[in-house]
């Protein structure tokens, strides 16, 4: 709970066309609301996506998303948005391309579950890309990386994640939010220990997602 609506320690940004007064008001719209998580059994380090073994990441994440919509918006009923959620990774995280181009694939590859399910609203859980600044001991220069969804970088773990709201008929995009969350680790994390460290790096991505996650959906005004 130590995040659920501690916002101010992510760093949060409204994403997206739709800024926060031009978003619905879902308190009086939502009815019924669709969910779907595609962050995958993978942790991101480098270059390197990594199998998370029975990471159970999008099950939990669409638990929690579930839980915080009821407790905003009491009354509206979720549903999980059906079918394989390996096409929509592939989908979302497509070898090649640039900006929102998965997102974009996403909202095409929904538009025949849309049109034969009654939803306000499709809410989408995904990783995103971003940016971390540190610098090394001993260096008076501050060294900028490059980074995208779960991972860690030299030992510190760091996630980046973004919620986009979706209209349930149309797939245009109402609303979204992106989080940083860093340093959520339980110890420090080497790539070249990490087969030993997997299944402690898999619990802290777990906990980490089930404090952030409520914060995102809540903050994007569900």
């Amino acid at each position: 709970m130590r995040r659920l609506m501690a916002c101010a320690s992510l760093a949060l940004a409204l994403a997206g066309p739709a800024s926060a007064g031009d978003a619905p008001d879902f308190a009086a719209t939502a009815h019924t609301v669709a969910i779907v998580s595609l962050l995958g059994d993978t942790i991101n380090v480098g270059d390197a996506v990594l199998p998370a073994p029975d990471g159970g990441f999008d099950d939990l994440v669409e638990h929690a998303m579930a839980r915080q919509i009821a407790a905003d918006i009491p009354g509206a009923g979720v549903v999980r948005v059906g079918g394989a959620r390996g096409a929509l990774l592939e989908q979302m995280y497509p070898d090649h391309g640039f900006g929102d181009v998965g997102m974009d694939q996403v909202r095409a590859a929904l538009t025949d579950w849309a049109a034969s399910h009654h939803v306000d609203y499709i809410v989408i859980l995904r990783k995103t890309f971003g940016t971390i600044e540190r610098r090394e001991a001993g260096y008076s220069m501050t060294m900028r990386y490059d980074t995208f969804g779960m991972g860690f970088l030299a030992g510190a773990p760091n996630a980046f994640l973004n919620v986009t709201v979706c209209d349930g008929k149309t797939l245009k995009v109402v609303a979204g939010l992106s989080a940083r969350d860093q340093n959520w680790g339980s110890q420090a994390y080497q790539y070249k220990n990490l087969r030993g460290q997997m299944p402690a790096f898999i619990g802290d991505v777990r906990a980490m997602l089930d404090g952030v996650v409520p914060g995102l959906v809540h903050g994007v005004g569900l």
